[in-house]
């Protein structure tokens, strides 16, 4: 990912009942038309968030996956994985993530 420089981004979940999954929609600064509609959506799988999605890159059907896992009030832990779509997929990064403190907290 150092190659990619830095990445901001935000995403977007939101409950489609008649899908009984998640809508993800995510939005960077690398993707070229802003933002995406992850097309697998989100599911809980036990106590870990799951979302999916597939695209054509080079000519190949890609799979994507990302973990939600370790989920508490103030961290959770996100693995997210890519690979050929049918084959072994590679966890691409990890990321820790901590609540940082509100502006409107008195220590």
């Amino acid at each position: 990912m150092a190659d990619e420089g830095r990445i901001l981004g935000l995403g977007v979940l939101g409950w489609d009942g008649g899908r009984a999954k998640f809508q993800v929609t995510w939005c960077d600064n690398m993707t070229p038309s802003g933002c995406a509609v992850m097309n697998g959506g989100a599911r809980w799988d036990g106590s870990q968030l799951v979302t999916v999605d597939e695209q054509e890159l080079r000519v190949k059907k890609t799979s994507f996956r990302e973990v939600f896992s370790e989920i508490t009030e103030k961290s959770f832990t996100q693995n997210l994985y890519q690979g050929e779509t049918g084959g072994t997929p590679k966890r691409l990064v990890t990321i820790a993530a901590t609540k940082m403190g509100n502006s409107n907290d008195v220590n």
